[in-house]
């Protein structure tokens, strides 16, 4: 009689990931920090398209 596995994908099991990559922490910074680098950006365009308005 033959054995049968089953490979199940579990959402819940531990992420491990390849040498020397990025875990999900450190992308997720990654992102973070470009998109508060973008809406600084933003903010100091606004503060000076204001301050060309205003003279």
């Amino acid at each position: 009689m033959k054995s049968v596995s089953t490979y199940t994908r579990s959402k819940n099991r531990e992420y491990i990931p390849y040498p020397n990559c990025a875990t999900r922490q450190e992308i997720l910074d990654k992102c973070l920090n470009r998109l508060l680098i973008v809406v600084s950006c933003l903010g100091f365009a606004g503060i000076i398209l204001f301050l060309v308005a205003m003279s």
